[in-house]
């Protein structure tokens, strides 16, 4: 590649802008790290022809568990929400912090490989944030913020307020909090997430289990909260719907999962959908459809690999291709990519190929599925990952 500055134009048999239909032979100008026009065959001389691939922008894993990377994929098991929290309770207290940290950075190289240019990570104590700082992946680092008795919120908001007094500022990555869970989340320390104006993201209405507890305040989740003595009845949201209205508050706050929504469809809200790991925890449809219909801003993650196979976004999305054909190969693809970027904030210079964004590109190669249509390709096809630029650089 031409130094940093110089200028560049690209061609591949189907560029893909998101924002705008597919250009078969199109071509994506670049100067330095920075796109400068997006233009149909034969504009100008091209400096690289890609021959015969997709080209579209970095994807956009809106929500993962980079530390959850290393979780033993052997005997994972589902079918049981509680006996699963044990087995990521257990895994992360075998873990080292030097064990972690490899974990994040199998996760960061694993998300690259996949064509991810950005990802939101929910983040054991901001561990992720010196990796990925490092690295080319951008996104938002989440704090995960738990407790639902008040010494163990005490303690969870002065390890986020320590956290983001030493953190550095950087260009291509933004600090969030999330507060985990009504399960596990203090409704104060909810509160107090919410009056930070950061990226907030917050597992919601994921399990039967979960709602069960908020209505009665009884059955085998509080049964398991108590034995494991992390309970506090009087800490908890009266409602979800109160959850809900406390979100609203805060207009970055994205839902995550969201299966037992649907009776509070009538605002528009964003939400990631996490395709793989619903199936794997849930036998009840998701009600991603009617999200769409009522204008819900959908983003598509990951998960982590305690409940998904792998972090591969575009596997999301052909999931979701397969699960739900009524929604449009447009849609979906939007979902990983502009609306990932979106939902992070990060939209203004990433999540389609235009003027003024970051070069940040992936290329798939096309499969004899559907050759003459790119976007069903990328959604029926299975080919992997090719080739990555990030910030005008290939990787």
């Amino acid at each position: 590649m031409k130094e940093s500055g110089e200028q560049k134009t690209l061609s591949a048999r189907w560029v893909v802008p998101i924002d705008g239909p597919p250009l078969e032979w199109g071509q994506v100008h670049i100067e330095g790290e920075k796109i400068t026009g997006v233009s149909k065959a034969g504009t100008i001389e091209v400096d690289e022809n890609l021959g015969e691939v997709i080209l579209l922008p970095g994807l956009v894993n809106a929500h993962t568990h980079l530390d959850l990377t290393g979780f033993p994929q052997e005997g994972k098991n589902g079918s049981n929400f509680l006996d699963w929290i044990d087995s990521v309770i257990a895994h992360r207290m075998s873990t080292t912090p030097e064990q972690m940290q490899e974990h994040i950075q199998k996760g960061i190289d694993q998300s690259l490989k996949a064509g991810v240019c950005l990802v939101g990570d929910i983040s054991s104590g901001g561990s992720s944030w010196n990796l990925l700082s490092k690295s080319k992946l951008g996104g938002v680092v989440y704090f995960e913020l738990l407790g639902l008795k008040r010494d163990r919120a005490q303690m969870a908001l002065e390890a986020f307020l320590s956290w983001i007094e030493r953190i550095k500022p950087h260009d291509n990555l933004s600090p969030g909090v999330s507060p985990h869970a009504p399960y596990s989340v203090r409704i104060e320390l909810l509160n107090f997430a919410i009056e930070q104006e950061l990226p907030l993201q917050m597992h919601l209405a994921e399990t039967l289990l979960e709602l069960e507890l908020i209505k009665t305040r009884k059955g085998s989740f509080a049964d398991w909260l108590i034995a494991k003595n992390v309970y506090d009845e009087s800490g908890m949201a009266p409602s979800m719907r109160n959850i809900l209205q406390l979100l609203d508050r805060n207009s970055q706050s994205v839902l995550v999962h969201g299966t037992f929504l649907d009776e509070f469809l009538e605002k528009k809200r964003q939400l990631v959908y996490c395709p793989r790991t619903h199936d794997f925890f849930n036998s009840s449809p998701h009600p991603l459809p009617q999200m769409l219909s009522a204008g819900w801003k959908v983003a598509l993650g990951t998960d982590g690999l305690s409940s998904n196979p792998d972090l591969d976004v575009l596997g999301e999305a052909r999931f979701v291709r397969n699960k739900f054909p009524q929604v449009s190969s447009e849609q979906i693809l939007g979902m990983i990519t502009i609306n990932g970027a979106g939902l992070l904030r990060m939209d203004r210079k990433n999540g389609t190929l235009a003027r003024g964004k970051y070069a940040n590109f992936c290329c798939f190669p096309i499969d004899l599925v559907a050759p003459f249509d790119p976007l069903e390709n990328l959604l029926l096809g299975n080919q992997s990952c090719s080739r990555v630029m990030i910030h005008g650089k290939w990787m």
